[in-house]
């Protein structure tokens, strides 16, 4: 687990070939890829910095050591993060299977605007499951009004 101290990352995966973008980090949240972190299981995520990065390692056993020594904290701790995750996941999930392209650019433009300033339009478009032809042409209509 890694906390950005400074940069930006994103997390990705592949498949047939193409690069599927599923989450992007800024300094001052941590990334990792928690399911494999937890089950100590080789990831199928890719994070890469996308621009000069700096981070501070958490290994899992300092974790681990902390949840020994403070038990109710840090298990608390897990929890929420745990909770926040699945909560984060699940609103991905159902906003690709009921949102329309269009409305989650818009919600993606409305909470996290830092994004379009700090990551290409073809990685947005990767993000939001299109291709970058498709957010092009998204963009155009949505600023035409049709």
């Amino acid at each position: 687990m890694w906390l950005l101290v400074d940069g930006a990352v994103r997390m990705s995966y592949y498949r047939r070939g193409r690069e599927h973008i599923g989450d992007f980090f800024l300094a001052g949240q941590t990334c990792t890829d928690f399911s494999s972190l937890v089950t100590r299981s080789p990831s199928r995520l890719w994070l890469t910095a996308t621009e000069p990065t700096v981070v501070c390692e958490l290994p899992w056993s300092a974790v681990e050591d902390a949840t020994q020594r403070d038990l109710v904290g840090t298990e608390r701790l897990r929890r929420v993060v745990a909770e926040g995750l699945t909560v984060e996941f699940a609103g991905r999930i159902w906003s690709s299977l009921m949102d329309t392209p269009a409305e989650r650019y818009q919600t993606l433009l409305r909470e996290r605007p830092q994004w379009f300033e700090r990551f290409p339009q073809y990685m947005i478009a990767s993000y939001l499951g299109l291709t970058p032809e498709g957010l092009s042409k998204l963009r155009r209509r949505l600023a035409t009004g049709n």
